[in-house]
């Protein structure tokens, strides 16, 4: 049986190191007795259930006798409370020491499920059908300045902020979302600036940690929008993140700007030559 074991065990994983992984998972873990217990809840399922349960049941879904009780509601539950994040260590807070990277977390089979984290409040297939093009500026009746995404495709452009919207809820009062503008981006071309958008990690214990991010390169012809942009932010101390559609010359947005947006109190403002690699903002710093 060892040996029927390794031989399918090879042709499915190549791993580090095969005889110590071997020995490891059939002696120290026991892989074998584990097993035992875990096949035999499948006759236990036959047994109160019968051999065709799972068939039967989702036979409930497809049979038309059967009334089916849609959601009615459009949005999430706690949309308007969402629950609190828990208070946990933040990348920010992080100790950096010099040197190389030890080996313990270069090596994905010495790090256990609770020392990896990831973060995936941005859907990287959303956000590439959406095409994220631009960002726009404006000002509710109240005085709130607005930054609006701007995305090529209308339809997948509404479907990305819902997805946000969804995850964050109105208010970003557990400041999960970070928003960053970046400037003096280039001397020879001073007004341009790039916006980047991810999750604030909440690294908590954990000492390896994913992310995805979005980052767009703005090249306006002048400042005066971004500054308009930001004189409102800095006497309100708030902004509304919304989205719309860039068609060429014209900008447009959803006709409720209010039931399609974010709320955030804190917008990350960075110059270029001030980013080190301890900052997030680092990954946006490409070369192009």
């Amino acid at each position: 049986m060892y040996h029927f074991i390794i031989e399918i065990y090879c042709h499915i994983i190549v791993p580090k190191n095969i005889e110590d992984k071997i020995e490891s998972l059939l002696m120290n873990e026991k892989a074998m007795e584990r097993s035992v217990p875990f096949t035999s809840s499948f006759m236990t399922q036959y047994n109160i259930l019968g051999k065709t349960a799972i068939n039967d049941i989702a036979s409930l879904l497809h049979n038309d006798k059967y009334k089916r009780f849609n959601l009615k509601r459009v949005s999430k539950w706690d949309l308007e409370s969402p629950r609190e994040v828990k208070n946990e260590k933040q990348f920010s807070d992080s100790k950096f020491k010099k040197g190389e990277t030890p080996e313990n977390l270069l090596d994905n089979e010495k790090l256990n499920h609770s020392d990896i984290k990831t973060f995936s409040l941005i859907k990287a297939r959303l956000w590439d059908k959406a095409s994220w093009c631009g960002t726009g500026f404006l000002e509710l009746e109240d005085g709130l300045p607005v930054l609006a995404l701007l995305f090529e495709n209308k339809n997948n452009g509404k479907t990305v902020f819902s997805s946000l919207l969804s995850a964050i809820g109105a208010n970003d009062s557990s400041n999960r979302l970070r928003v960053s503008i970046i400037q003096t981006i280039s001397s020879a071309e001073p007004f341009n600036y790039k916006v980047m958008l991810c999750e604030n990690p909440r690294i908590g214990g954990s000492k390896v940690f994913t992310m995805i991010s979005r980052i767009q390169m703005m090249t306006p012809t002048s400042d005066v929008n971004l500054k308009r942009f930001l004189t409102r932010y800095h006497k309100t101390g708030i902004f509304v993140l919304s989205y719309g559609t860039n068609t060429g010359s014209q900008m447009g947005l959803p006709t409720d700007i209010r039931s399609n947006s974010i709320l955030l109190t804190n917008l990350i403002l960075k110059d270029a030559q001030d980013i080190t690699p301890k900052d997030i903002e680092y990954m946006a710093m490409s070369k192009k």
